[in-house]
């Protein structure tokens, strides 16, 4: 299958928005489920990363809820 790199590009950013829409939702859900304080809160939006949980384990804290 071909694409052109207009197509390739689009799909690049739509995936962006949604890795980075996901990554706010979790990092979100891990603040109120581990009743994180406004701090460790505002560190947690400023270093996502370090807050970052797989799929895998989301599915775990959900399935429990």
């Amino acid at each position: 299958m071909r694409h052109d790199a207009s197509d390739t590009e689009g799909l690049v950013r739509e995936f962006q928005n949604f890795k980075r829409q996901w990554t706010e939702r979790m990092v979100d859900f891990l603040i109120r489920e581990l009743d994180i304080n406004e701090e460790g809160a505002r560190e947690a939006r400023k270093n996502p990363d370090n807050f970052y949980i797989n799929y895998d384990t989301y599915k775990l804290f959900t399935s429990s809820i």
